[in-house]
């Protein structure tokens, strides 16, 4: 049975008050800044790690874009404050857009292409370009990541634009197969193109659920998916206290570095 957006949303809702979605990052020490995208006006941030030093112009840094969860419980702010001290760690520039079809006026777009979607896509493509324009981004070496309901955009503008990424993460997320172009895949897992999945023990179902659908057909694509379950021990109390996880990011980031190589100028 499809589900529909008032029931993903409800879902979102439920999922979210009962896994909490707070802020599980620290305060990073490097430099965070807002971006008004110039073609669909959308607000976003984009945050330069502790170290980011404009002198060395043969340097270039990896890059994240990242996806939030569904507001009010997830947003822009709250997932580029998440990354930042993940950022100063492992030495990334990070970009947070903030989404409609993650939030209270999504159209019912999990199962087909919508206007917001497009529209999302466009500003976070646009943001992105805009950091990378402006800092010394390595156009090469981009991870896409999201969390929960980001996740289905994130699966989405990677299937759009494969040519743009270097890697992907789902942490947590949602998954619809119905948005993707498989040919496009197919050509994309031609590349050694790296995915890693994972979820939380205790997290929502439909996280679980989405999460193993995705690893069932990035593999049925060609792909080669990491794919695991963080375990927590003991279980956290109330229904299903998986989205907070402290080291999310640091698990995307490990990721992304390691299956990634530095380019002669990144290093």
């Amino acid at each position: 049975m499809k589900r529909t957006a008032p029931a993903i949303a409800l879902a979102a809702c439920i999922a979210m008050l009962c896994c909490g979605c707070g802020v599980t990052g620290k305060p990073g020490s490097g430099t965070r800044f807002t971006i008004h995208e110039s073609q669909t006006g959308r607000k976003g941030y984009f945050y330069l790690p502790a170290g980011y030093d404009t002198s060395d112009t043969s340097k270039r840094w990896p890059v994240v874009l990242t996806f939030h969860a569904y507001i009010p419980f997830g947003g822009a702010d709250r997932q580029i404050r998440e990354w930042e001290s993940t950022a100063d760690k492992y030495g990334l520039i990070v970009v947070a857009p903030e989404l409609v079809n993650s939030g209270p006026l999504m159209e019912p777009g999990m199962y087909r292409v919508t206007k917001s979607i497009k529209r999302d896509a466009q500003a976070a493509m646009g943001m992105l370009d805009y950091v990378l324009n402006r800092t010394m981004g390595d156009r090469d070496r981009v991870l896409v990541t999201g969390l929960s309901s980001g996740g289905a955009l994130m699966h989405y503008v990677a299937n759009q634009y494969p040519e743009r990424f270097a890697a992907l993460c789902s942490r947590c997320c949602f998954f619809s197969p119905a948005i993707l172009n498989e040919e496009k895949a197919r050509e994309m897992a031609k590349k050694n193109f790296p995915v890693m999945i994972f979820y939380a023990e205790y997290d929502a179902v439909w996280v679980k659920l989405d999460s193993q659908k995705a690893v069932r057909w990035y593999k049925k694509m060609g792909f080669n998916v990491e794919s695991f379950v963080v375990p927590q021990t003991p279980r956290p109390p109330g229904l299903a206290l998986g989205h907070v996880v402290g080291a999310m990011p640091e698990l995307a980031a490990e990721f992304f570095l390691r299956t990634v190589p530095a380019t002669q100028a990144s290093k």
